[in-house]
């Protein structure tokens, strides 16, 4: 997610909530973007994942 987009999103959370005062977004931006776990895109094939048949 680009920072852009993590920004119009948490001002528009805010705006939803009618938020005011307090921390500003910057603080939520920060928050969201250290916090954030990177989207895996790796499947696994059925093929790789058989079970082993040694004793």
């Amino acid at each position: 997610m680009s920072e852009f987009r993590i920004h119009h999103d948490v001002n528009e959370l805010l705006s939803l909530l009618r938020t005011h005062g307090g921390d500003g977004a910057e603080v939520y931006i920060d928050l969201l973007q250290k916090n954030r776990t990177p989207y895996v895109t790796t499947t696994v094939s059925a093929h790789s994942a058989k079970v082993s048949t040694y004793p």
